[in-house]
């Protein structure tokens, strides 16, 4: 290795032997989960996809996947780099599931108001009749509370107050 300094004046080249150790890094990029629920249109594990680099063990290529029974497989990093990391393969569980729910519908939704909670409603799969839950909509509790005055007229949705002091207390959305 030379080093040649930016001031040739005040600073001498340099000469020397190094040797430089680059560790490993622990895993390939990309490396799949140890769980994988897969669509039902995949029938062997050869069929479903994994990233970028990797692909399945040929002796995994073939096995069958019956819906909702796990089947280990191994994943196999193949990336030109693969002598840079320390964990080139993972044990993959695939599981196949028995709907792909492509055709759904949503049901029971409801906006959130002030004076109740809101619904986003639940999906239903109109192939295999499965609800799948959503989350509620926005809810006004544990937010900050402010007083809406006489001068402000309409503050977020809410009318100002009738009462004596300028304003009734509400939740702000």
């Amino acid at each position: 290795m030379v080093f040649i300094p930016a001031d040739g004046i005040n600073y001498s080249s340099v000469e020397t032997v190094a040797t430089l150790v680059i560790g490993q890094a622990e895993n390939a990029p990309g490396m799949p989960p140890e769980n994988m629920k897969v669509a039902r249109r995949y029938e062997k594990v050869g069929s479903v996809p994994l990233p970028e680099g990797w692909q399945w063990q040929e002796t995994d290529w073939d096995t069958a996947l019956e819906t909702g029974v796990p089947v280990t497989a191994t994943a196999v990093y193949n990336g030109e780099d693969r002598e840079n990391y320390k964990n080139v393969s993972v044990a993959v569980a695939v599981i196949r599931l028995d709907c792909d729910h492509e055709r759904t519908e949503l049901r029971g939704a409801a906006a959130a108001t002030c004076q109740k909670k809101g619904y986003s409603g639940d999906t239903y799969c109109l192939e295999c009749a499965g609800r799948h839950a959503r989350r509620p909509s926005r809810s006004f509790q544990g937010l900050p509370i402010r007083t809406a005055t006489a001068g402000q007229g309409r503050v977020g949705n809410h009318q100002r107050g009738n009462r004596q002091d300028g304003g009734r207390k509400h939740r702000d959305g």
